[in-house]
């Protein structure tokens, strides 16, 4: 397996290496968009060998507060 360096490596699994081995769900999503409309993201935890809970979350969660998020995106790749 080729070793992984570089910023955005980095970056992405940072966060992630505590719950890989707690053997924690984790799962990140967008969050909407701050400042001069730049993306943010939420990430969310479950409990041990719970996946389907963390993911029924994180639908629900996208489902109702992200519909004008995903229709910027959509609009904007129009583009």
């Amino acid at each position: 397996m080729r070793r992984q360096d570089g910023p955005l490596f980095s970056a992405t699994t940072h966060h992630c290496a505590s719950f890989n081995l707690t053997g924690h769900p984790a799962i990140s999503i967008p969050y909407g968009r701050v400042g001069e409309n730049l993306p943010i993201g939420l990430q969310l935890v479950g409990a041990q060998l719970n996946e389907r809970l963390l993911l029924q979350v994180a639908y629900a969660y996208e489902s109702a507060y992200l519909n004008d998020f995903y229709m910027q995106r959509k609009q904007l790749a129009l583009l």
